[in-house]
């Protein structure tokens, strides 16, 4: 099992730990983990709204906010 990313390096998905999303059920959010690398990335994403989520990122359909 790949260690999770706990740095704010982008992966090579283009997430990185901190970064601000937006998803179409789970509303807004921010990246608090980045696990594995290629299709299997996975995602732990903290949503306002729904909690803590864990999602695959090729599939997470996820908006990614501008980091300001």
């Amino acid at each position: 099992r790949p260690a999770p990313v706990h740095s704010s390096a982008i992966n090579d998905c283009g997430y990185a730990v901190g970064q601000r999303v937006v998803h179409a059920e789970f509303g807004p959010g921010i990246v608090r983990a980045v696990e594995g690398n290629g299709d299997r990335t996975k995602l732990t994403v903290r949503f306002e709204r729904s909690g803590i989520k864990k999602l695959i990122a090729r599939y997470a359909a996820l908006e990614r906010q501008d980091q300001r």
